[in-house]
């Protein structure tokens, strides 16, 4: 689910930046259209 999730963002703009610093988790974060910062995780 995490990875449609990321596509999304992905098209319409802000960059998706991929984090493999939490073991056992899929994360990502972006940025919302005034800056702020978006993150998701799921377990693997």
């Amino acid at each position: 689910m995490i990875t449609g999730l990321a596509a999304r963002p992905a098209a319409h703009g802000p960059a998706v930046v991929p984090d493999h610093e939490l073991p056992g988790y899929r994360r990502f974060h972006t940025e919302d259209p005034v800056g702020n910062r978006l993150e998701f995780l799921e377990p693997q």
